[in-house]
């Protein structure tokens, strides 16, 4: 292979690399919560940095490298670009998100937004409540895992469910969160 080969498929890994951590659902939802959660850019950076150096942790923990290959270590600080480009991203959204408040605390594209985080956060937590009961009903209940049964059973019949009423539960709770209250009348002395 010459040189000029070897750097093209290099630069083309890389470029991929980016794109993908880009596209990675969990990069994108731990990169956003932490921006979501914290008070500052630099904080937001920080919590970047802090998703890159754990999910490299965990691939080299739980992965291994195919025979021959070996880290590019001058290439590594490529990973940082992901995860704080989703924590500023969500650290802008939320100072976003207060400043409209501040201004319109009716505003509907607001309770809109609200609605759909609500919608996943839900989802998510409905969901991994769901598999956790389906489990506990297939234990106490000793379903058979024939044909994998027991499984369909635990994602399909309390997975799936959880996950729909989760995601209503959330994005109700969101969508009221920011409503209009009327405002006390003041006393008369």
């Amino acid at each position: 292979m010459t040189m000029e080969a070897a750097s093209g498929e290099l630069i083309g890994a890389l470029w991929w690399s980016v794109v993908g951590g880009l596209t990675s659902l969990e990069v994108l939802a731990a990169g956003f919560l932490v921006g979501w959660l914290v008070r500052s850019a630099g904080q937001a950076v920080l919590g970047g940095v802090a998703i890159a150096v754990v999910l490299f942790g965990i691939s080299q923990a739980f992965t291994d490298l195919p025979e021959g290959a070996e880290i590019v270590w001058l290439a590594l600080p490529l990973t940082l670009i992901a995860p704080v480009a989703w924590a500023l991203a969500g650290f802008f959204l939320h100072r976003w998100v207060r400043g409209q408040a501040a201004t319109d605390p009716a505003n509907v594209g607001l309770r809109l937004l609200e609605a759909a985080m609500g919608g996943a956060v839900g989802g998510v937590l409905g969901g991994a409540v769901g598999i956790g009961a389906g489990i506990v009903f297939v234990e106490l209940f000793q379903v058979s895992s024939f044909e994998g049964a027991a499984g369909f059973l635990v994602f399909l019949g309390f997975g799936l469910p959880g996950v729909v009423l989760g995601f209503l539960a959330g994005a109700i709770v969101g969508w009221r969160r920011r409503r209009t209250r009327p405002s006390a009348a003041p006393a008369a002395d």
